[in-house]
């Protein structure tokens, strides 16, 4: 749920059961807006241990998760630091179809995105870190995703999808997150 949901909830009804949950879920707010963008493991772990309660913290969990694995090397990208620095040209037609569809997907990857393809979600093996049973909070994890690209990933997925299409690559088509039924 969107924080507005929960600000109304309480301007109606201040006084209700669900009035202390809703300020709960309100905890952490004006931290979120200084940590939501940051590609810092250490602010993400703060901010997850101080505000479990929040309405950020599944979708911060996430992102922490995502980074540790590309820190750790349990996920080795195929072009490095896609998410901090500009791509070369050299660097991007040196890649096929499959390293280009794998390297613009890292992006989104390390940016929390819950994808909804099968072949995403099993080349990234996410099947267990997003609640594909819950459409509603896949779309709000994605959305939050907008929000937070930051100018450089944006320029590199469209030069990286610039080069997909010159290169006749095949993508995979994408279907909405209420559609896809989970295996």
């Amino acid at each position: 749920m969107d924080p507005s949901d929960f600000h109304r909830h309480l301007a109606t009804f201040p006084i209700t059961p669900f009035a202390s949950q809703a300020r709960t879920k309100l905890t952490g707010l004006d931290e979120w807006e200084n940590v939501k963008g940051s590609r810092s493991t250490a602010a993400l772990l703060e901010y997850t241990q101080n505000y479990p309660d929040s309405i950020y913290y599944e979708f911060a969990r996430l992102r922490l998760t995502r980074l540790q694995a590309l820190e750790s090397g349990r996920y080795t990208p195929v072009v490095a630091d896609s998410s901090r620095r500009a791509l070369t040209a050299n660097e991007i037609n040196a890649l096929d179809c499959s390293r280009l569809w794998t390297a613009r997907n890292e992006i989104f990857y390390s940016l929390g995105y819950c994808f909804v393809s099968d072949a995403a979600i099993d080349a990234f093996r996410i099947r267990v870190e997003c609640p594909y049973v819950n459409c509603k909070m896949i779309q709000r994890f994605n959305s939050l995703t907008q929000e937070i690209i930051s100018k450089t990933e944006n320029d590199n997925i469209n030069a990286i999808s610039k080069r997909e299409q010159e290169q006749g690559c095949r993508v995979p088509p994408v279907v909405g997150a209420c559609a896809r039924t989970p295996k």
